[in-house]
């Protein structure tokens, strides 16, 4: 086998040196393409990273945005309200004829809070005897508000007749505010109906009276 001998020179001559160079300075510039890519790519991580780090630091840091308020817890205590019985709802003494007793015609007082007796019915005469309104004396915390009402509990009875008692007034509108010393004074009056075929004698019921702070 024949020996081979690298001629620089004679490449040059015959136009592989050219070749070979253009080859050689393709491949510097190949390299020096992916060199800059990586260095590229490896810059844009760090800053990815970077942006991510600051990203986590603004979530972190939300929490120290967060505001807080107090709201005062307050409580007022108050002298329970007693309620005193004066009085009880009296309307006194009726007289009705005999025959109007029996009758279907509509037989009706009306007691007022200052104890005046009126009759609404003309059959009804000669109310006498000590008519009175009902009176409360209600006591709780000075100055403090309280409403009242009156409901009836039963209706006056005598054996099987029933009167009708209805339309509960009072000396003072309600709610009303106690005096300096806690107390208030309350009268109460209402209109008493007698039906038709009710009995002679004593009747009695009762009326729930109601106070409580506003």
């Amino acid at each position: 086998m024949g020996q081979f001998f690298f001629n620089p020179y004679w490449m040059l001559r015959s136009g592989q040196g050219q070749n070979m160079s253009t080859g050689m300075a393709r491949g510097r510039a190949w390299a020096s393409g992916r060199a800059w890519a990586r260095g590229r790519a490896a810059n844009m991580n760090k800053h990815l990273r970077n942006i991510g780090l600051c990203a986590m630091g603004l979530i972190i840091a939300l929490p120290a945005f967060a505001t807080t308020e107090s709201t005062k817890a307050t409580v007022t205590f108050l002298t329970p309200i007693n309620i005193t019985k004066g009085t009880p709802l009296h309307f006194g003494v009726l007289t009705v004829p005999a025959g109007v007793m029996s009758s279907s015609i509509t037989k009706s007082v009306r007691l007022r809070p200052d104890g005046t007796v009126i009759t609404l019915s003309s059959s009804i005469v000669n109310p006498s005897g000590t008519p009175t309104p009902a009176r409360y004396t209600v006591t709780g915390s000075a100055n403090e508000q309280i409403a009242f009402s009156a409901i009836l509990g039963t209706n006056p009875t005598n054996g099987t007749s029933t009167l009708q008692l209805t339309d509960f007034t009072f000396n003072t509108d309600s709610p009303v505010n106690l005096d300096a010393n806690g107390q208030l004074a309350v009268s109460m009056g209402a209109t008493l109906t007698i039906p038709e075929l009710s009995t002679r004698g004593d009747y009695t019921g009762t009326v729930i009276f109601t106070a409580n702070y506003n």
